[in-house]
């Protein structure tokens, strides 16, 4: 049952919101515009705000829904929900379907913390906003 909910959770990770969005919304693999980015800050940029908020949706509801299930599994073991969270992670970054190009990693991972822990979302957002800003990164 663990092996279903981990592979299961990888094609949830599949799924990017930006790529699927773009094709929907002008016909266009989002991946040969803007930076290239398959992720919702190109699809901000590209398509506008309301791309950029049905991107953030997406992704976070892909991220949510494994875990979520995992959670409310009651005989999953207790590593279980870390597993499914890496895998969606491993879906997000190489989706088999867009040829394993897929987003970038900040913004999922921060999704990530927040769905776990709003400590660690307020730690680690708060240490990589210091990093970004040290480093001259945009977000």
């Amino acid at each position: 049952m663990s092996a279903v909910l981990i592979v299961t959770a990888y094609l949830f990770g599949c799924v990017n919101g930006a790529y699927y969005i773009g094709r929907a919304i002008a016909k266009e693999d989002i991946r040969t515009l803007g930076s290239a980015n398959a992720g919702a800050r190109n699809a901000g940029r590209i398509y506008g705000a309301k791309a950029f908020v049905m991107t953030i949706a997406v992704d976070a509801l892909k991220t949510a829904v494994p875990i979520s299930i995992v959670l409310f599994y009651e005989d999953a073991p207790s590593l279980i929900p870390y597993w499914v969270g890496l895998s969606v992670l491993i879906g997000h970054i190489w989706p088999i379907q867009l040829q394993f190009r897929g987003e970038r990693v900040l913004l999922f991972i921060l999704r990530q913390c927040l769905f776990w822990s709003l400590s660690y979302f307020c730690l680690l957002g708060s240490s990589l906003c210091l990093v970004c800003l040290l480093n001259d990164f945009l977000l």
